[in-house]
């Protein structure tokens, strides 16, 4: 009933921690955007990599990194652009097709 057709890929701008083992993973919306709600914080990322802000929003987020760290604690950040499969996203497998990496820092330690 309000089922609609869904482009095979799907394009996201995120803000990704890399752990001391190389893994990337995801960041909570408070530490990427300093908001609790994902859509905020998604917003947040948008703009910046529309307005070429991503160095000043990598900044942003390792200082709020190294205040509240996750576990495990990230070495680095990226600010990226990654295309998915829109069907097979959510495998546990699943990578990105294609990941452009806008702007990289270190988290203060």
């Amino acid at each position: 009933m309000f089922g609609y057709a869904r482009a095979s890929t799907s394009k996201i701008d995120t803000v990704v921690g890399i752990d001391p083992d190389g893994q990337r993973r995801p960041l909570s919306p408070a530490l990427v955007g300093g908001v609790v709600h994902p859509k905020l914080a998604l917003r947040r990322v948008i703009e910046a990599v529309a307005e070429q802000r991503t160095d000043a929003l990598c900044s942003d987020v390792a200082r709020r990194v190294a205040a509240h760290p996750p576990v495990p604690r990230p070495l680095e950040l990226e600010v990226v652009t990654e295309t998915w499969d829109t069907l097979h996203a959510l495998d546990p497998d699943a990578e990105p097709l294609t990941r452009v990496v806008h702007a990289r820092c270190e988290v203060p330690r």
